[in-house]
């Protein structure tokens, strides 16, 4: 309840600044500017996740051009637009040594086969549609805009790599069957996959600071072109993917020698079981935002006019 009472808030409050009449009435001097705002912005993505703890975030590059419409009115800022957003994160998966117990061969042998893994690494990249709703103030230059952006992806993909050896330990022989490729014993064999991924509808809370230079020397109610430079935070509330209920890695279910196949198989983490319940992506960058105030006019209200003594 308190956070819909918060929104029709800053909704009347948009409405009221916008109204003539109430710029008129409350100040007579200053009227709403409606700008036109160009910005691009760069900076680093990272997915958030409570997967195991030796599954470590990687970020990745953050790239957006978007363009839209600014109201200003004494100090008040309400920002909208679209966007379109580029960006990469993954995971660095921990290496390890397992085992699967008990295999037959294709001479009816049993046998451990081991295998490990390292420099294993999941990579996500998504290309986006973003619509911001920001709220704030400008003071003697000094912006503050907070509120909320809404992702929807276009586009994306998911890549998994890692390199793995494998053995075979028979009983009957003291020293490990290594780099025998026709029972699928490899060493450092670079197993990859790639496939599309579309991360579900994001909701995004905002928050920038920044600083606004007027280029024609008017003060801030006047200028007709205005450059502001922010540091940006973008956080997600929603869980953005989709669970799967795969393994890691798909070893082989076949050691004939007339049934060979790729000795190990590797699946992203997000399509997996392993993935937390929750994957929220976080933003971090620079965002330069041109705004340009078409047909500006600062004009005295003849009705709110105080007669001359």
């Amino acid at each position: 309840m308190s956070k819909r009472f918060v929104v029709i808030i800053l909704l009347i409050g948009v409405l009221w600044a916008s109204a003539p009449g109430a710029s008129c009435a409350q100040s007579g001097w200053q009227s709403p500017t409606h700008g036109f705002i160009l910005w691009g912005e760069a900076g680093v993505s990272m997915l958030m996740t409570s997967a195991p703890q030796d599954v470590k975030t990687l970020p990745g590059p953050l790239a957006g051009l978007g363009l839209g419409y600014e109201l200003f009115y004494r100090g008040f800022v309400f920002q909208t637009g679209l966007q379109l957003r580029y960006r990469q994160a993954g995971f660095r998966l921990p290496d390890g040594e397992f085992v699967l117990e008990d295999v037959t061969d294709s001479e009816r042998w049993v046998f451990d086969y081991h295998y490990s893994q390292t420099s294993r690494r999941d990579r996500y990249s998504a290309a986006q549609l973003q619509l911001p709703l920001l709220f704030g103030g400008e003071w003697s230059g000094v912006s503050l805009l907070v509120g909320a952006k809404v992702n929807l992806s276009l586009y994306g993909r998911a890549t998994a790599k890692g390199v793995y050896s494998t053995a075979g330990d028979y009983e009957p022989f003291i020293d490990w069957f290594e780099d025998m490729p026709n029972h699928q014993f490899f060493t450092d064999y670079t197993a990859a996959s790639e496939e599309q991924y579309i991360f579900r509808p994001e909701v995004q809370l905002s928050a920038e600071i920044g600083y606004t230079w007027h280029f024609d020397g008017r003060s801030i109610y006047e200028s007709d072109h205005k450059l502001r430079l922010s540091l940006m935070v973008d956080y997600g509330l929603l869980d953005s993917h989709k669970p799967g209920e795969g393994a890691l890695v798909t070893l082989p279910e076949s050691f004939q020698a007339d049934d060979m196949q790729s000795p190990i198989q590797v699946h992203h983490l997000l399509g997996t079981a392993v993935a937390s319940s929750k994957v929220q992506p976080l933003s971090i960058g620079i965002k330069l935002t041109y705004i340009l105030n078409p047909k500006h006019r600062r004009y005295r209200c003849m009705l709110c006019e105080r007669p001359e003594e």
